[in-house]
C-alpha cells in the first residue's frame, strides 16, 4: 500500500470514528492567500476544501481531511537564457482543531496542527536564441504545519472561518528533460477565508 493510499485510509478511519462519537459533519471551501518564504517566489492565491466532523461534549474537537491547490511563479536569467518556472502544490492533509468556548458562542477561537503529504509539480520554461522548451514533472513529499483562527457564527449551521497557517513541505527531486532537479524545502505563510456548512 503506497503512502497516498495509507493517508486516505487513516483519514477515512479517523473521520468515521469521529462520526461514531456523534460528530456534527461539515464541509468547508476556502480561499487561500499564500506568501512563500523562498527567494524570488511570487505570492499566490489558491483554493481549498475540507470535510470532516466536530465531536466531544462541547463540540471542541474537529477532525478533517483537507485538499488544496496553489501555485507560484519564479523567474531568472542564466547565461542569456530566460528561465521561468511554476511550482504547483496540492497538499492532502489530516487536520485537527481544538475550539475554545461554548458551541453557541458567536465566535470561537481555535488552534490547529496539520500533517500529510503534498504533490509538488515543477514546470520549467527556458527561452533563448537556440532553445525554447517547456517541461514538467511531479513528486510527493511530507507536509506539516500549524495554525490558528476564529469561526464566526453567521447562521445556526453556517460559520465564517478566518485564520492563519504556517505550512512546511519537505524538499524532493523531480526529473526535467532528463536532468534531476532538487527542490528545496518550501515554507509558506497562508491566510485563509472560508465558510463552514455544518450538518
Amino acid at each position: 500500500m503506497n503512502t497516498k493510499i495509507r493517508l486516505v485510509a487513516i483519514a477515512t478511519l479517523l473521520t468515521a470514528l469521529a462520526g461514531s462519537a456523534r460528530a456534527e459533519g461539515f464541509i468547508r471551501p476556502s480561499l487561500l492567500f499564500v506568501s512563500p518564504t523562498m527567494s524570488g517566489a511570487s505570492t499566490a492565491t489558491g483554493f481549498g476544501i475540507a470535510a470532516g466532523g466536530r465531536f466531544g461534549a462541547k463540540a471542541a474537537h474537529e477532525l478533517s481531511l483537507e485538499g488544496a491547490w496553489v501555485s507560484w511563479d519564479e523567474s531568472a536569467t542564466y547565461a542569456g537564457y530566460h528561465v521561468s518556472g511554476t511550482l504547483r502544490y496540492q497538499p492532502l492533509l489530516v487536520t485537527y482543531r481544538y475550539y475554545f468556548g461554548a458551541p453557541e458562542s458567536p465566535a470561537r477561537f481555535y488552534v490547529s496542527p496539520t500533517a500529510g503529504f503534498a504533490c509538488t509539480t515543477a514546470e520549467v520554461n527556458a527561452i533563448g536564441s537556440d532553445v525554447n522548451l517547456s517541461v514538467s514533472d511531479s513528486t510527493w513529499s511530507a507536509a506539516y504545519g500549524a495554525g490558528a483562527g476564529v469561526a464566526i457564527r453567521l447562521a445556526p449551521k453556517v460559520d465564517l472561518d478566518l485564520g492563519y497557517r504556517y505550512l512546511h513541505v519537505k524538499g524532493s527531486s523531480v526529473t526535467i528533460s532528463g536532468a534531476t532537479v532538487t527542490l528545496d524545502d518550501a515554507n509558506a505563510h497562508i491566510l485563509y477565508a472560508g465558510v463552514s456548512f455544518r450538518f
